[in-house]
């Protein structure tokens, strides 16, 4: 049947998780914070000037704002290095690690019901 599969049981798992946070972001934004957490999760953290050259998701000023917007609700963090402050590297926030947390609960789940 065409509704049996591992992704819609993962989408059921995640509606039952209830990630009422998630409703707060836009499409760009979950882009934009997945794009961080991939790189995050491959320790090469992403940098703020190389997130904005990215022309397939906005203009560069559109990306910032995307950006800030993600920063102002407290999902990523804007972090400098002591010894080079014109680099900007971009971090989930613990809101942002519990989120990506609930949805590998949420495939988890999906895995064990298929």
């Amino acid at each position: 049947m065409l509704f049996e599969s591992k992704y819609f049981n993962y989408l059921e798992a995640l509606t039952e998780l209830m990630l009422e946070d998630s409703v707060e972001l836009s499409a760009e934004e979950r882009m934009l914070l997945e794009m961080i957490a991939l790189r995050q999760s491959r320790k090469q953290p992403l940098m703020v000037t190389e997130c904005m050259r990215m022309q397939r998701l906005a203009s560069p000023a559109t990306v910032y704002r995307k950006l800030e917007a993600l920063r102002d609700k407290d999902w990523i963090q804007v972090i400098q290095q002591p010894d080079n402050r014109k680099s900007k590297f971009l971090v989930l926030s613990k809101r942002a690690e519990q989120y990506f947390k609930l949805h590998h609960i949420a495939l988890e789940r999906a895995l064990k019901a298929a």
